[in-house]
């Protein structure tokens, strides 16, 4: 078959219709994620703050979100014989099986009429384009900035999952780009095309995708994170300023992917020195020593005008001030200048300050225990004065956000149950304490708009030991008031001590050092020893409390949780299991971990 093209403008006409391809596939993966945080975020937030209390409406879409929900829920794949275990997503499953239908659809449309190459050749060619119009989307998923995160309803360990199959389908595409292109010049016996130096380029920036790829394997980022953080920017970087002397005539895509880059970076860089230069402490901050494995870090912040609650405001970066349940990440000079690590904000924008729990693990969390224990009752800064507790250091630190806390309007439920482990608290303290502050404003204007009028709140909080209540005191005595007049049901689980060796050591010390952990108490506050809190019953108790034949999905239910992977699951598939029984409320499910 003949080709309609001339011979002479083939060339031409191949080059513009793989650019074509290219941003057509840089569109469409922009379109998918605009299209899933438009149905699966926005619609429902924003369906969920105009609910009647009286009747649920829009029950269709939510019996919809609920089969979404089903299809989004994690599965457990064993292999017999291997004893290998996987988990996977339907859901995600389908999406990339679109994604790759798209990618391999455009990587060979209108290439028939291209003969004056072999057309495996012209193919090869295509599929190194599109693979590039992968390359942006890559780097947009792990930007600082809530954009994205905003935009699609993404939490952040969902985009860096998809962050990492992105960059593995781009690495197949390079791959079978490459073998194809090779084979042609091999075939041709017109080796010196694969040492000229685009080509040599061409191959070094594959080199360096190889080692992006496979050197973030789990065991790595788990024990030397600092370690895969290096070399993940310096192979990045080699990569696309060798991609950008590979592509001669098509470089939009990697400059398209550098500047995004650069401009998130820089715009984090902006708001973290305006924090800091509008600081009342100019940045000087403490840091206390709770016990062996925990620090608080306290930052005094200048706080603005900027509501963050309002939802305009997810999309823009935000100053001195932020919603319960964000968090920022950490920058201190004297531990790590060039690093930054996510925590959540443990307290509430009105008290001016940002206070970190930060867990003791690996990399920077360890050198930055062993950095205060070094400077314990010692100021680093000569022009500081001297802190009123000798426990305290202080040191320089900035931070990058605050980011994060994209969940449903919890003020519309019928019931919401927080539920955390250990540090989990950063998050569910502080949501629940706005929360309450929110109806109790209400309350008092009389507004029982799109809300009901008396809703259960509960949180359940599991810790090891008796004195880890003192991480969060300050919280806990905000929150006592609320307790004390029952509009908040309050349990904490100690898993590793009975109540008799919590006795015995309280006993032992004098009246003035006892510990502020019983201080901060109440009547109304259960405290159970030597076990764990039985998730599925707490769910079960709720849901049944709701449950009114005649009212089928009038009630609603907000579950959220914040802990390790195993602790979220567990709640998470409880409330899978009840969304279809029958006369079950609405229920919306929310987690944060900290794995």
């Amino acid at each position: 078959m003949t080709s309609s093209i001339p011979f002479d403008q083939q060339f031409f006409v191949e080059k513009e219709r793989g650019t074509r391809y290219q941003w057509l596939n840089y569109l469409f993966c922009i379109l998918v994620f605009i299209f899933h945080g438009i149905v699966f975020y926005w619609i429902p937030r924003f369906l969920r703050s105009k609910r009647d209390v009286k009747f649920m409406k829009y029950k269709p879409v939510f019996i919809f979100f609920n089969m979404w929900d089903s299809l989004n829920h994690c599965f457990k794949l064993d292999i017999p014989f291997f004893g290998w275990t996987y988990h996977y997503q339907p859901s995600v499953l389908l999406l990339f099986l679109m994604f790759i239908i798209v990618n391999v659809r455009f990587c060979y449309i209108d290439t028939i009429d291209i003969d004056y190459l072999p057309r495996m050749y012209v193919i090869g060619k295509r599929i190194g384009k599109v693979a590039l119009g992968n390359l942006p989307i890559i780097y947009l998923l792990v930007t600082k900035n809530d954009l994205v995160a905003s935009i699609t309803g993404l939490k952040p360990e969902r985009l860096v999952f998809l962050h990492f199959w992105f960059a593995r389908l781009l690495f197949t595409m390079i791959t079978v780009h490459m073998i194809m292109t090779i084979k042609y010049w091999l075939d041709s016996n017109f080796i010196v095309m694969l040492q000229i130096p685009p080509q040599i380029f061409g191959f070094m920036s594959y080199g360096s995708l190889f080692l992006l790829t496979f050197a973030n394997i789990k065991i790595i980022r788990r024990y030397a994170f600092d370690f895969f953080m290096v070399q993940h920017r310096i192979f990045s970087f080699i990569m696309l300023l060798l991609a950008f002397f590979h592509n001669g005539g098509s470089k939009a895509m990697v400059i398209l992917a550098v500047h995004l880059l650069v401009l998130d970076k820089v715009i984090g860089r902006i708001i973290s020195i305006i924090h800091k230069v509008k600081s009342p402490t100019k940045g000087m901050s403490e840091f206390e020593i709770l016990d062996e494995k925990t620090l608080r870090v306290t930052i005094p912040v200048k706080l603005s005008s900027q509501n963050a609650d309002v939802w305009y405001n997810q999309f823009v970066p935000k100053y001195g001030s932020w919603k319960a349940g964000q968090h920022v990440l950490l920058t201190v000079g004297k531990v790590s200048r060039f690093q930054q690590h996510p925590f959540t904000i443990a307290s509430l924008s009105e008290t001016g300050k940002i206070q970190l729990i930060i867990r003791v693990k690996n990399g920077f969390t360890k050198k930055l225990m062993k950095k205060t224990s070094q400077n314990s009752s010692i100021v680093e800064d000569t022009a500081s004065t001297e802190s009123d507790n000798p426990e305290i250091v202080k040191l320089k630190a900035s931070f990058y956000g605050p980011y994060g806390g994209r969940f449903h309007p919890l003020i519309t439920f019928d019931s919401i149950v927080f539920m955390a482990a250990g540090s989990g608290a950063s998050f569910v303290f502080p949501v629940c304490l706005d929360l309450l502050k929110n109806i109790e404003s209400r309350e008092i204007e009389r507004d029982y708009l799109y809300r009901p009028s008396n809703p259960t709140v509960r949180v359940t909080w599991s810790i090891k030991k008796f004195k880890n209540i003192d991480w969060y005191s300050a919280q806990l005595k905000m929150l006592m008031p609320y307790v004390n007049s029952g509009k908040l049901m309050l349990d904490i689980y100690i898993t590793q001590e009975s109540s008799e060796k919590v006795t015995i050591v309280k006993e032992s010390k004098s009246t003035a050092a006892t510990s502020s952990s019983s201080s901060v108490f109440s009547n109304n506050c259960q405290v159970f020893y030597n076990t764990r809190p039985n998730i599925p019953q707490i769910i079960e108790y709720h849901v049944n409390s709701l449950k009114y034949p005649e009212e089928n999905f009038y009630k609603s239910l907000a579950v959220a949780a914040c802990g390790p992977h195993s602790f979220n699951y567990t709640a998470k598939l409880e409330c899978q299991k009840h969304k279809w029984t029958k006369d079950c409320p609405n229920i919306y499910f929310y987690d944060e971990s900290f794995d």
